[in-house]
């Protein structure tokens, strides 16, 4: 094998490699370890949804004080939100975005949680917590807020190497 070839070679395969950790890594755009739940609706109609639900049930808005007020983030044009559960005095954000390619669908990703009202300690769902708790945060948020929304939606998990949804 003539030298160039070797070199060429080498080359590509530190490149696949490299893209193979970063991958895993989640350094892919986000942080790799939010839940996405996909729904067959346009984004502004989930965004609708949620404002609605939020306005019918009061107690799961966060106090403003805290930080926790729902925003159009204009870099990423992503929708980010916070729910409040009163009885773990915990917020949970969530942010929604869509897919240029998929204008008919939306996603809703659960991002973080904070327990208690106090500086932000958020943790990262399927990261900062064990597989216990992460399922447990999930069931609460799919039960609690996901299914009130009366929309049909689709669990697609992280695509991480976690191995629960």
């Amino acid at each position: 094998m003539k030298r160039w070839h070797k070199i060429a070679l080498t080359i590509s395969i530190f490149y696949i490699c490299l893209f193979i950790v970063f991958y895993f890594l989640g350094l892919s755009g986000n942080s790799g370890f939010e839940q996405q739940y996909k729904f067959d609706v346009k984004k502004d109609y989930l965004i609708k949804s949620v404002k609605d639900f939020k306005t019918k049930n009061k107690e799961f808005i966060p106090d403003s004080k805290y930080g926790a007020t729902d925003y159009l983030d204009t870099m990423t044009n992503q929708f980010v939100a916070y729910i409040y559960y009163p009885t773990e005095d915990a917020i949970v954000c969530f942010y929604i975005d869509s897919k240029p390619s998929e204008p008919n669908q939306s996603y809703l990703n659960l991002l973080s949680v904070n327990k208690g009202f106090h500086e932000p300690q958020y943790k990262l769902v399927n990261k900062d917590f064990g597989r216990t708790e992460n399922l447990e945060i999930k069931k609460n948020f799919q039960e609690r807020f996901l299914n009130k929304l009366n929309l049909k939606y689709f669990d697609d998990g992280n695509g991480n190497f976690v191995f629960w949804k």
